[in-house]
């Protein structure tokens, strides 16, 4: 492609540098603002575990730190931590299965999405650093940020400068700790969600892709 010069649109700038050639725009995963507006409906499973409710929604894919989940499990016993997607990896749900305080849920229908991340306390996207996370544009942090919920995730270059909000944690860092401190820094205002949806939209996204 490079070679030919077609026009690469890609969904981070660790793609866009492997692909190579100009010209080139990196366009990130975006929003359907009105997917993210009230009334919020979250599903009585979720709202009936105990709080803190930190909240995976995705891929149980073999790219999720069960690291990161069990160190977690283990610093805040009293928290639930709910995984929520289709299985992909069956021996990531069994690294899971013993931490008493983890829920493995099926994947809920779309409509239920937006109502079960507004649920949470905090949302998480504890991901191993792969050439797969590092190239990756992660939609669920984008609708993490766009129910205003607090997000603590790893440490990863697509996922910096996303939202000032989101707490992220380096290589060596403790993941409970940097949900302990999104805990205490709360939902985002209601003015900084609605800057973040329009910032976000897809909408935004199309026209970049269209300028280019």
């Amino acid at each position: 492609m490079a070679e030919r010069g077609v026009r690469i649109c890609a969904v981070s700038e660790t793609l866009r540098k492997r692909i190579g050639g100009e010209p080139s725009v990196v366009v990130a995963n975006g929003i359907t603002p009105s997917e993210w507006q009230p009334p919020w409906r979250a599903p009585a499973w979720f709202e009936a575990l105990p709080r803190p409710r930190l909240l995976y929604v995705g891929a149980i894919h073999e790219r999720l730190n069960t690291d990161a989940l069990r160190e977690l499990s283990e610093s805040l016993p009293e928290a639930s931590i709910v995984v929520v997607g289709p299985i992909t990896s069956p021996n990531i749900v069994n690294k899971l299965y013993p931490l008493t305080n983890v829920y493995v849920h099926d994947p809920v229908p779309h409509s239920e999405v937006a109502g079960l991340i507004h649920a949470a306390d905090v949302c998480l996207m504890p991901h191993r650093r792969t050439a797969l996370t590092e190239s990756m544009s992660p939609l669920k942090l984008y609708e993490y940020c766009a129910a205003g919920r607090p997000v603590v995730a790893t440490d990863l270059p697509p996922v910096r400068n996303v939202n000032h909000r989101v707490r992220l944690v380096a290589e060596g860092e403790s993941f409970s700790g940097a949900v302990k401190q999104a805990l205490n820094d709360g939902p985002l205002a209601e003015k900084d969600r609605q800057d973040f949806l329009a910032r976000n939209s897809w909408q935004r996204r199309h026209d970049e892709i269209l300028d280019l």
